[in-house]
């Protein structure tokens, strides 16, 4: 007769390593998300907290602190051998700066250094000058290449209507030529007495 081969497997013991090596692998996962969560709830419970203790948003804190220092904070300017300084606040020198600039005439005033570091003043319109001082060549070329592929769909467009409108006209015109004559006339009694006759 066969032999019978008897195995005893201890059920406890699988179940207490599968349950450590199940702790071992989830413990740094769940710990990460523990901290993660601690983590953002303090952080939202102290923004809160900042917000109803400084209510003022930094934004508006910044500006209205640059906007104090533009209109009240004096500087002085020029003076020498026999002159004492002028004092203007930051906001009436960048205005008069500005003013001065522009001449009545309407042109801008541009102090530049020539090539041996002597200043010449320079007079240019103000649209010469905004497009010299804001425009660069890349912003020229880009609209220079705009405009062109616009020109280029106005003329498409334009010469799609023109020969649409065209192609109408001469059609109309060459059938009322068409019907004029006598031999179409001809043509059109025949096909009419074919059609008539079947």
């Amino acid at each position: 007769m066969g032999q019978i081969l008897k195995i005893e497997y201890d059920m406890e013991e699988m179940f207490i390593g599968i349950k450590e090596a199940v702790k071992e692998e989830l413990t740094p996962v769940i710990a990460e998300e523990i901290k993660a969560e601690i983590k953002a709830d303090v952080t939202k419970q102290v923004i809160d907290k900042l917000n109803e203790l400084v209510p003022i948003k930094i934004d508006d804190w910044i500006s209205e602190m640059l906007k104090d220092i533009y209109e009240n904070t004096t500087i002085k300017i020029g003076g020498g051998w026999d002159k004492e300084p002028e004092e203007h606040t930051i906001k009436e020198y960048v205005l008069n700066e500005i003013k001065g600039s522009l001449g009545d005439d309407g042109k801008v005033k541009i102090k530049t250094k020539d090539r041996w570091g002597d200043y010449k003043v320079e007079e240019l319109s103000f649209p010469e000058w905004i497009t010299d001082e804001c425009v660069s060549s890349e912003i020229r070329t880009y609209m220079d290449k705009q405009a062109k592929t616009t020109k280029q769909e106005i003329n498409k467009k334009l010469k799609e209507v023109f020969d649409e409108s065209t192609r109408s006209m001469l059609s109309e015109n060459v059938m009322n030529i068409l019907m004029a004559n006598d031999t179409y006339k001809k043509i059109q009694s025949n096909i009419a007495s074919i059609a008539t006759n079947k």
